[in-house]
């Protein structure tokens, strides 16, 4: 009877185990994707007004079905293998204990994007108040956030082509 139990118990985590989503740092999430770009977008994660209805909806998302969103999308940068170590380097460069205090409006034009065996998945970026989202599979504790990280990010994102949406103004700094 114990053996049973024990058998059970042993297959029922094994089910359980399989239908959890495998989370990766932004590192290896980086390194490990087919294909990185680093995108600007029109508006998500807002509620808006739709122009030929004229009722509230959701702003469209910049990965649907696993795929990029190309409705959306307004400039594109594939990045090099250079390019991604940069990111990476930029993203998790060590601050110290350095905290950065995140506003809280969150409407991001900006995006990287992870493309790995025909799957997207994203880290959404709100540069006016400095905060973040990434997908699901994505872990993004390896990320430290301070004021150099967020001011390295938006010039990264200048130098690569993309300046949609991008904040000018070096007083909010």
């Amino acid at each position: 009877m114990t053996k049973v139990f024990i058998l059970f118990a042993f297959l029922l985590l094994q089910i359980n185990a399989y239908g959890q989503l495998e989370k990766k740092s932004v590192k290896v999430s980086i390194l490990s994707a087919d294909t990185v770009l680093i995108v600007s977008h029109d508006l998500t994660y807002s509620e808006i007004i739709d122009r030929k209805t004229g009722k509230k909806a959701m702003s469209p998302p910049v990965v649907v079905n696993q795929r990029s969103n190309i409705d959306i999308i307004h400039e594109k940068v594939i990045l090099s293998d250079s390019l991604k170590n940069q990111l990476i380097r930029i993203l998790t460069k060590p601050n110290g204990n350095t905290k950065y205090d995140m506003a809280r409006c969150f409407l991001p034009h900006h995006s990287i994007l992870l493309m790995k065996s025909g799957k997207t998945s994203y880290i959404e970026i709100c540069f006016d108040c400095k905060r973040l989202d990434a997908s699901k599979t994505i872990e993004t504790s390896d990320i430290h956030y301070s004021k150099e990280m967020w001011t390295e990010l938006k010039d990264f994102f200048i130098r690569s082509g993309i300046k949609y949406q991008i904040p000018h103004n070096s007083e909010e700094e």
